[in-house]
């Protein structure tokens, strides 16, 4: 408050704000910005939220889409564009991830471009659902900040290895076409993976990678990709039983304590994860979290393997 005095030759004077009267404005100050920053930084991660989610929506129409256009079959759950012989209407990757792009790719990165953005879009423009998602940038989550935070990964999405996923096509759970997927409103298709790999770009940088499919479950002697057990086994049970149980690729927590889905019927949900152990899990962020043999990660019957073994989809889990 400013006062007005009179001094002693009869003109108005005015006095400024004392220093506790300072003290006292710039308290309340502060006070407010204590209470609206957390609001702020709520709002800022739920915008993030929503850019993943919209991101997973595009993969699931796209994934859609394409199955209508090649006779049902499914969008191929593998990121290896590197064989031209293994790429047909019936079994074409969703992406290449850096190590598996066709020959010729460049070896040299645009200036002002880091290779494993660079190589990730390009694997993605490769890829079977570029034709439906002509948007390089979906294949990030502006939640992840594992390139901001110097790690040089890129992609955060991966798709359910059972997904017409590697060829040959050997195994009895593997879903080929749409309409073996009977409960597609209730099956994810793709999913925030965080299981970072190092692998070597065409430009003989490193990088790192959600490389190949992603599955979930591990039990040991059962590494083999596509080895029913470790993909889905025939009881839940059977699987979570034994101390050699364990998460086999890294699951996400981009949201907070959530990951993000698409589903077969074209909508996207966030999951919120229960069990303590998966969030310890999904929040390393170091590459190569997840061996290339054997069980890493954690041995629970909880709540979160649960759900994923009830949505992850099977020929016998359709």
């Amino acid at each position: 408050m400013i006062k007005i005095e009179m001094n002693k030759t009869g003109r108005k004077s005015a006095r400024g704000f004392t220093l506790i009267e300072l003290l006292v404005v710039i308290a309340i100050i502060a006070i407010l910005a204590a209470m609206l920053l957390p609001a702020l930084a709520k709002a800022k991660q739920e915008a993030a939220k929503a850019n993943c989610l919209n991101n997973q929506k595009q993969f699931a129409l796209g994934w859609r889409m394409f199955s209508g256009d090649h006779d049902g079959y499914l969008v191929s759950a593998s990121q290896d564009l590197s064989n031209p012989n293994n790429i047909s209407d019936d079994f074409f990757p969703w992406r290449g991830e850096p190590s598996k792009l066709p020959a010729g790719t460049p070896t040299t990165v645009p200036a002002g471009q880091t290779s494993v953005v660079y190589y990730d879009n390009l694997g993605f423009q490769g890829g079977a659902l570029w034709e439906y998602v002509k948007n390089a940038n979906v294949i990030h989550c502006p939640a992840d900040k594992r390139f901001s935070s110097g790690l040089q990964v890129w992609c955060s999405y991966s798709m359910g290895d059972n997904l017409n996923g590697v060829k040959p096509q050997a195994t009895e759970w593997r879903v080929h076409k749409e309409f073996e997927i009977k409960n597609a409103s209730d099956r994810f298709i793709m999913n925030e993976e965080c299981d970072g790999r190092p692998q070597t770009a065409p430009d003989n940088t490193t990088v790192y990678d959600n490389a190949g499919t992603w599955a979930p479950f591990s039990l040991s002697g059962h590494a083999a990709a596509g080895d029913a057990p470790k993909n889905n086994p025939g009881s839940y049970t059977t699987c979570w039983a034994g101390s050699t149980a364990g998460w086999w690729d890294g699951p996400a927590a981009y949201h907070i304590s959530s990951a993000t889905f698409s589903f077969g019927d074209g909508h996207a949900e966030a999951h919120k994860w229960l069990d303590a152990t998966t969030l310890s899990f999904a929040n390393q962020v170091y590459g190569g979290k997840s061996a290339a043999a054997g069980v890493t990660g954690t041995a629970s019957l909880g709540n979160d393997t649960y759900w994923v073994y009830s949505h992850y989809p099977t020929i016998k889990n359709p």
